[in-house]
């Protein structure tokens, strides 16, 4: 096993110690010691404890915790401990460079009104890092952060973790509840983030206008006015981000917060730039989210893959406003509110992806897509079409996918809205009760579609009209 060490001591993978599906190329689990702590290279460990934390869920144990991290980052680097414990905060904690938090056993508890970590702080003069010039070499493993967002008052907007302007920041094993309004954790301008086998438990939108239903459990941000906590507000991307084997869902622990506005994703694009190489990889959400799956917004040369999406309010996953090459691929889509899959962006794959019925609308919608793949995908009981291309989407080409019907659906192919170019080849449409397998609506001009030896009843058949769904 190939490893290099870091700054901070930790055993970092190299490439052979991830691994990865060998027909997909998804990550699918980490091999070796990863995130081991190197003691011999991180110095003494800083116990919490010994810093005056009592753990009793009584004191306030904010000033013991925050002289230990102080106390990391005036050695330069550091490994501060929280042993198991419940921990009152009163305020946020300020984690710096080149230090690990191992809080494994621990349950860490705010009051509702303040997030519970950050890598900078806002005491005094704010801090203030261009690019990603601040903290960073930073990792959190374990604990449960409890922000206790069914507490807050009204309006009140939080996120439970937050890292902004760094680089190499990594969250392991973590468990972050109860979130009023923002996100779980929040990847703001970070260079090389990995949110790994973290869940986040219970949200709901405490904005005053109601208007949070979009929130991320997990979330790829830019420095954006309104969008960073701290300065310089110079739009900086996140890029390089692994979130892996990571869930969202409502509340287990009584307090009655419900389930997120997305599991993962950004829903901000950097101005002038793109978020690249963002993974979502091996991440469920069981019990639903009010909006998308993923929401990749913004994103560019990223993977959605293998994940399991169950009852998204909208699409399962939303690609939008990017570039070019984003795949999405081998996710299982149930009961999505909207289209299971919806791409308006340039060059994306969609490839080997279960849709299980929708609610409403279509198993997999391409709106005013360009160049976009729609191969080996299984559709069942889409309420409108199997696939849909409409509002000049542009040069399709699908294949291979296997289409059923049931439910309302009428179209297994639908074309529409000056959808043009398209190439339809050996798809299997044999469901029963097909109004038509490939429907070209009568707004469609210019380039002709094109089908060649789809499995349909006997040949392709091309409709032209207005009366479909």
């Amino acid at each position: 096993m190939a490893t290099a060490t870091s700054r901070l001591g930790l055993l970092m993978p190299e490439a052979d110690d991830l691994a990865v599906d060998a027909i997909t190329g998804i990550p699918t689990a980490l091999n070796g010691n990863f995130l081991a702590i190197d003691r011999a290279i991180a110095g003494a460990s800083l116990n919490v404890r010994h810093f005056g934390a009592i753990g009793d869920g009584a004191n306030d144990d904010t000033p013991a915790i925050q002289a230990a991290l102080d106390a990391a980052n005036a050695a330069g680097r550091g490994l501060v401990v929280i042993p198991p414990g419940s921990y009152r905060l009163t305020t946020y904690l300020t984690v710096r460079s080149y230090t690990t938090i191992s809080a494994y056993g621990a349950y860490l508890f705010g009051l509702g009104s303040h997030s519970l970590l950050r890598n900078f702080s806002l005491i005094g003069t704010p801090d203030s890092f261009p690019g990603y010039t601040g903290n960073s070499y930073i990792t959190v493993m374990g604990g449960i952060w409890d922000n206790r967002g069914h507490l807050a008052a009204s309006d009140v907007k939080n996120n439970c973790i937050t890292f902004n302007h760094g680089r190499r920041i990594t969250c392991v094993d973590m468990t972050v509840r109860n979130v009023a309004s923002y996100h779980g954790i929040e990847l703001n301008s970070i260079d090389g983030g990995r949110v790994l086998n973290c869940r986040a438990e219970g949200f709901t939108d405490n904005s005053a206008l109601a208007n949070r239903a979009h929130s991320e459990a997990f979330q790829v941000d830019c420095a954006g006015v309104g969008s960073s906590t701290i300065g310089p507000w110079d739009n900086t991307p996140s890029r390089d981000i692994l979130i892996m084997g990571c869930s969202a869902g409502p509340a287990v622990d009584g307090s009655g917060m419900g389930t997120w506005g997305s599991l993962a994703g950004s829903h901000t694009t950097p101005i002038g730039g793109y978020y690249d190489h963002i993974r979502v990889v091996n991440c469920s959400a069981l019990s639903g989210t009010l909006t998308y799956g993923v929401h990749a917004q913004g994103w560019r040369d990223s993977l959605i893959g293998g994940n399991t999406l169950a009852s998204p309010g909208a699409s399962g996953v939303y690609v939008e406003g990017g570039l070019t090459g984003v795949i999405v691929t081998n996710n299982v889509i149930r009961s999505s509110g909207s289209n299971a899959i919806r791409s308006d962006q340039v060059g994306v794959l969609i490839e080997g992806n279960y849709i299980i019925s929708t609610v409403t609308n279509n198993g997999i919608y391409l709106d005013g897509a360009i160049h976009n793949v729609i191969r080996g995908n299984r559709i069942e009981n889409a309420a409108s079409a199997s696939i849909r291309l409409a509002n000049a989407s542009t040069n399709a080409f699908i294949s291979g996918n296997k289409l059923a019907r049931g439910g309302i659906t009428t179209n297994a192919i639908s074309l529409a809205n000056a959808a043009i170019g398209a190439i339809i080849v050996g798809n299997d449409m044999k469901g029963q009760g097909w109004t038509n397998t490939t429907w070209v609506n009568s707004g469609t001009t210019a380039a002709p579609v094109i089908t060649h030896a789809n499995a349909t009843l006997p040949n392709p058949s091309v409709g032209t009209g207005d009366n479909w769904i």
